[in-house]
């Protein structure tokens, strides 16, 4: 049985990048070879750019190495076949080009403070070929695939992404693929989302319409105080306000104070007011067995509000690592207000006596 040429050569009609190692196959048949020897031509000039030399092996495989091509021209190849008898064979030319891979550069991220965020990244390729498509991977912390973008073909590389929980470490991806057909990547970019409002704020429902449409019905969540440790019901403690008939406190004499937990932003700017009828003292300076008369909790931060037995509302915050501790001026009496204020960060406490009668 004769010698036969190599055929099925995997380098036909690729791209392949220069600067990169590639894996050349080739398939026989016939007589086995006992040595090969891969010649590369330039295909415009004819010029050999690359001879492997004879290489004594029954492989079907060899390795191009890096850095003997030029990147975006064009080449062919053949493969030279030995037997025992140092008769040859080669294979039919096949023509390929290079280009080099393109460089994906994900944009400056930092902190995100938000449930989305648009990501975006920079695409350049040394021969000037633009992007054909590209898609955007997200990984969790354990660089687990949670989700993808579809394959976008526009030029400029974005992508937002959803739902991203707070105090958690995420990684995105681009992968993005030039016209010649060779993709870059970013690699995996860690970023890290930290935020204080409420994962939702809303309820959406969503429900599927005759004509192919969708139908979108909301409603906006309410913030709801929570009772600790008392048998009654909320609207039971509520009482009119002795100077505003329109509006109502609670008596946490009965309670051992409520828990806001929903719809909160601690690091946003606000403004809190509450009546309270003989709010209950705390018996120890240490805030943290002291009773909290009212607690508001976000989704990274924690504000607490307690009365010590310097006649003070102490006002706690909590944000991350970091504490701050406000005391109000000195306020005695069965009916007192008192008004908590947030600007830009800085939290401060004022009350008074309503009606003592």
């Amino acid at each position: 049985m004769a010698l036969q040429r190599p055929y099925d050569i995997n380098i036909r009609g690729q791209t392949i990048d220069g600067n990169e190692e590639y894996t050349l196959r080739w398939r026989i048949t016939g007589d086995i070879s006992v040595a090969y020897r891969v010649i590369i031509k330039d295909n415009i000039t004819d010029n050999e750019v690359y001879n492997s030399g004879k290489i004594i092996s029954y492989a079907t495989s060899h390795v191009i190495p890096s850095d003997q091509l030029s990147n975006g021209e064009e080449y062919n190849l053949i493969i030279r076949l030995y037997d025992d008898n140092d008769n040859t064979r080669d294979s039919d030319r096949v023509v390929f080009q290079t280009s080099s891979r393109p460089v994906i550069n994900v944009n400056s991220i930092g902190t995100v403070s938000n449930q989305s965020y648009e990501f975006t990244a920079t695409y350049t390729q040394a021969e000037s070929v633009s992007v054909r498509s590209y898609v955007v991977y997200l990984y969790n912390e354990q660089g687990n695939l949670i989700s993808q973008s579809p394959i976008k073909t526009s030029s400029t590389l974005e992508h937002i992404f959803y739902s991203l929980q707070s105090e958690r470490t995420y990684f995105v991806e681009f992968s993005a693929t030039s016209n010649r057909g060779l993709v870059g990547t970013s690699g995996l970019i860690q970023f890290d989302v930290l935020y204080t409002q409420p994962s939702v704020n809303v309820r959406i429902n969503a429900e599927n319409t005759e004509d192919a449409g969708i139908k979108l019905s909301w409603d906006v969540i309410q913030i709801i105080g929570e009772l600790v440790n008392s048998e009654e019901d909320l609207e039971s403690l509520f009482v009119t306000d002795p100077n505003d008939s329109d509006n109502q406190f609670i008596n946490l004499k009965q309670s051992d104070g409520i828990i806001f937990d929903e719809g909160f932003n601690s690091k946003k700017n606000f403004t809190a007011k509450f009546w309270l009828s003989d709010p209950t003292i705390s018996e120890t300076t240490n805030h943290f067995d002291g009773i909290n008369l009212i607690e508001i909790r976000g989704t990274n931060g924690r504000i607490k509000v307690q009365y010590w037995q310097d006649n003070r509302f102490h006002v706690f915050k909590k944000n991350g690592n970091d504490y701050y501790h406000y005391a109000s001026q000195e306020v005695q009496g069965s009916n007192l207000y008192l008004g908590i204020q947030q600007i830009e960060g800085n939290i401060r406490a004022y009350s008074e006596v309503l009606n003592n009668e």
